[in-house]
């Protein structure tokens, strides 16, 4: 797993304590290399098996059961869908760590 300090980029501000932070740069790198590690494609994938089938079930289920035509679009945004939201979740909850352990903000300004 990456750590915080992994994450840092040479455009990071190089503070100590509370008062580093990462770059909107450095969160796009981080979280590029957090949706490809940690676990995160295969857990990803398992949801948008899971998901994915029964989505298939609801939306093209009669076809499915009479032996009719499948629409290969919806089909394929099935699956894609619950992978992509998954693999959000994850991400986004690895930079939320990331910024709590830099110091940085952990709650969106209101």
């Amino acid at each position: 797993m990456l750590s915080a300090a992994g994450v840092r980029g040479a455009g990071a501000r190089n503070l100590s304590g509370s008062e580093q932070h990462l770059t909107t740069a450095d969160q796009i790198a981080a979280g590029f290399r957090y949706a490809v590690s940690g676990g995160v494609p295969q857990r990803a994938l398992v949801v948008a098996l899971v998901v994915g089938t029964i989505l298939n079930l609801i939306n093209q289920g009669d076809a499915l059961l009479a032996g009719g035509p499948i629409d290969l679009p919806k089909l394929l945004l099935n699956y894609i869908v619950p992978y992509c939201v998954s693999t959000y979740g994850a991400v986004s909850y690895r930079l939320h760590l990331a910024r709590g352990q830099t110091g940085g903000e952990t709650e969106r300004p209101r």
